[in-house]
């Protein structure tokens, strides 16, 4: 009988290990542990912190820690001020948000040299106007006169420089021709221009290698004023037209389509089809590749124009759409099935996402926002006037843009925001390996540098 007693009681015992071991494990696992020292249950959340370069310095709190980046602790609930400080390099500081059970991935610290290594790849009379691909691989840039004057491209890659289309130069009869950059392919193969030469206008899609142009108007019999690549087929584009029908042109056989849609007052690409705004009751619409329309959302905003961006987060498509006269922006989330609206509330009349989607640029003539998908919150950026122009993604985390003559990166929230080299008024762009920023500038000469700055190895 004893004997039975001591195995039932040893099962019992064993069966309670096991049972408030899991609760432990599990509570472990969802962030939670005990304080011995103050006998309370303490939840907590962890930080993971990585630097470009790495082995930095960490004080949290104005206390240096032992571990350096990449770093990885975790913290109760709350808010706590990070500082990362490395030999030759910028002090970078944040405060970081700790929520319990959950990982606050800051990956994406770039260390800005305190002396950044600049290469000039070119000096040109003058430079006008750049334009980068989808992918950073290229920059387009207009040399507006001389005898170097039309479009060229510089490789972000091979740092190779070419003119891919000469401008005309003035004659007895006619004026200089100038030259506009509209678009580029998303496969970096074609560019459309327009060109201007006297009271003649004409939007031509010169190739990324040269070659003799294609002149829409002359190809297509319309005047073409609205256009750009579908991202699937380099060789088509679709058209706005000025009376707001929405049609495709087709440079393979020179054929523009039947109206695709009426009333269209912006348009947007979404993967495989076409999203867009009707005017009169404002209503957000999707168009497939063999034409079928659905409506996605009515009761728009009312403004006379819009833009559109389109993400796919996380397996959600996502739609933000600016109303451009109301300067506000709306998000329609899960917009193919049951749309989840969310009011932004930062102003803006410009949309763009970030590459992994996760993040929505909002901005105007005096505002820079960007929103946080993630944690369904709104970064307003500080010192933001009119000066800012050519705002792009430098990365996932990272935006760039020009400030009064200064070529600015900084955080997708406008911390760290760092000015990496005087400029002209033209817009940086980053390169495709995202490790510099490539930017023009004057010289005391009159002339344009073509200039890449080195932000990290």
């Amino acid at each position: 009988m004893v004997r039975r007693i001591v195995i039932i009681f040893g099962y019992v015992v064993a069966t309670a290990v096991v049972v408030f071991g899991t609760i432990a494990l599990i509570a472990y696992g969802n962030g939670y542990s005990f304080d011995f020292a103050t006998g309370r249950l303490i939840h907590r959340g962890l930080i993971i912190l990585h630097t470009t370069p790495s082995n930095a310095y960490v004080q949290v709190e104005g206390k240096l820690q032992s571990q350096r980046t990449p770093y990885r602790h975790s913290f109760e609930s709350g808010t706590y001020n990070f500082t990362v400080t490395k030999s030759g390099y910028r002090t970078w500081s944040k405060p970081l948000w700790v929520v319990a059970s959950q990982a606050d991935l800051a990956q994406y610290v770039i260390l800005i040299p305190q002396h950044l290594a600049v290469s000039v790849f070119g000096t040109y009379p003058a430079i006008s106007q750049t334009l980068a691909t989808r992918d950073h691989a290229l920059v387009g840039f207009v040399v507006p006169s001389g005898p170097t004057a039309g479009v060229w491209t510089f490789d972000t890659g091979s740092h190779q420089q070419k003119r891919i289309y000469a401008a005309a130069p003035a004659s007895d009869t006619t004026s200089a021709e100038t030259v506009q950059l509209l678009s580029w392919a998303d496969d970096n193969s074609r560019i459309l221009i327009k060109s201007q030469i006297g009271d003649k206008t004409a939007f031509l899609v010169v190739g990324a290698g040269g070659g003799p142009p294609t002149d829409l108007d002359t190809t297509f019999k319309q005047d073409i004023d609205n256009a750009s690549f579908n991202p699937n087929n380099a060789r088509q584009l679709y058209w706005l037209s000025p009376d707001k029908q929405l049609r495709r042109l087709d440079l393979s056989n020179q054929i523009v389509s039947p109206v695709l849609a009426d009333h269209v007052a912006a348009y947007a690409y979404a993967s495989d089809r076409l999203l867009y705004v009707t005017t009169g009751l404002p209503s957000l619409w999707s168009l497939d590749s063999s034409g079928n329309k659905t409506q996605l959302v009515t009761g728009l905003p009312p403004s006379a124009t819009y833009e559109l961006a389109f993400t796919n987060y996380l397996g959600t498509p996502e739609v933000a759409v600016a109303s451009q006269d109301e300067r506000t922006v709306t998000l329609y989330s899960n917009v193919y099935s049951k749309p989840v609206v969310t009011t932004l509330a930062a102003a803006g009349q410009h949309v763009s996402f970030n590459p992994d989607g996760r993040f929505l640029l909002q901005y105007d003539d005096q505002h820079v926002a960007t929103y946080d998908l993630q944690r369904a919150t709104t970064y307003v950026m500080p010192q933001i006037n009119s000066a800012v122009t050519g705002l792009s993604w430098f990365d996932n985390y990272h935006l760039l843009f020009n400030r009064n003559n200064q070529i600015v990166l900084s955080e997708f929230d406008g911390n760290y925001a760092v000015v990496v080299t005087r400029s002209d008024a033209l817009s940086p762009a980053g390169s495709e390996d995202t490790k510099s920023v490539i930017a023009t500038s004057p010289t005391s000469t009159g002339s344009t540098l073509l200039k890449a700055i080195k932000i990290r190895q």
